[in-house]
């Protein structure tokens, strides 16, 4: 009985090293490989338009392939490019293959043709401003869009080439700029200029510098009958005695300031554009003053009734730090 257990035992033993070394002979199974492929394509370059040659671009796109040739020559993968002459008229056809990691081969052609009597490359540009096209950016500036629209060759931007049309640019523009743009093929070049104007503040006048480096504070009011009368100082009510009477002009708006007691009840603030027109003072369209005025002193004639009566108010200059 121990005999035959004995038996058994090295037979299952002998069973298992069977098996092991049958899995160990089995043979893997084997990776599969997609078939290789190719995507050409070719761009005529730019040139001068008196030569007879001109420079062509070829690019491709692979997948699944491990080494590939062009006419016999070895292409990069998984991507690649080269560059060569051809002449206006011409015809290459170009032969590639490809082979993937298994050793399958694949074909492509490519026929580059260029053409005997290239087209000459054209440009139009424009450019807008807060999404309007408009001449002139206000004061400041600010971002710009310049959008190119472009046929027949390459781009051309500070020494940066763009193949493919429109191209937009963004800038920021603070100072009115030119911006110069080529457009270089085989049929010739064209340069094409866009000037960005930003509006320019205009430095004030003399007597503008002086409204604008105020306040101005009202120190007498005088009243006219009429045309060469004489003039004599008003009476200001009680309500007004403590009225401050100040004005204060910035660039091209002013600030009409009652101060802080009007009666007792209103608060007479107001802003507005203002011009100044030789010796006219335009605070609004109701309100025009003839003014004189010094670096510290401004009077104003008012004609609310026509020129039947007048008013005229005093200022001086308060001293700001």
């Amino acid at each position: 009985m121990k005999k035959m257990m004995r038996m058994l035992a090295f037979l299952g033993l002998f069973l298992s090293l069977l098996l092991v070394g049958c899995e160990k002979d089995k043979p893997e199974t084997p990776v599969s490989v997609g078939k290789p492929t190719i995507t050409p394509t070719f761009v005529i370059g730019t040139t001068d338009s008196k030569s007879v040659t001109v420079s062509v671009t070829v690019s491709w796109i692979t997948q699944n392939v491990v080494k590939g040739t062009v006419n016999g020559d070895n292409l990069r993968t998984p991507n690649g490019d080269t560059i060569f002459s051809m002449k206006k008229g011409e015809t290459k056809l170009l032969t590639f293959i490809v082979e993937n990691a298994s050793g399958v081969k694949s074909q492509k052609y490519l026929t580059v043709t260029v053409p005997a009597n290239p087209l000459p490359p054209t440009i139009n540009i424009s450019f807008t401003f807060n999404d309007q096209v408009i001449d002139t950016l206000p004061y400041f500036g600010g971002p710009v869009v310049i959008n190119c629209i472009f046929t027949n060759g390459a781009l051309e931007l500070n020494g940066i080439k763009y193949e493919n049309s429109p191209v937009t640019f963004n800038f920021t523009v603070t100072e009115t700029k030119t911006y110069d743009f080529k457009v270089i093929g085989p049929g010739g070049e064209v340069t094409e200029s866009i000037t960005v104007v930003v509006a320019q503040q205009i430095p004030p006048t003399q007597d503008e510098a002086y409204l604008c480096a105020g306040p101005w504070k009202m120190v007498k009011l005088e009243f006219q009958d009429g045309p060469g009368l004489p003039w004599y100082e008003g009476t200001i009510s009680d309500c007004r005695k403590d009225d401050l009477r100040t004005f204060y002009f910035s660039p091209k708006k002013v600030v009409y300031d009652n101060g802080e007691i009007r009666c007792g009840t209103e608060d007479r603030t107001q802003e507005g554009p203002w011009t100044l027109r030789g010796s006219i003072l335009t605070v609004d369209e109701y309100n025009n003053f003839d003014i004189i005025i010094t670096q510290d002193t401004l009077v104003w004639v008012y004609h609310p009734g026509g020129q039947q009566d007048a008013t005229r108010e005093t200022f001086v200059r308060l001293q700001t730090k």
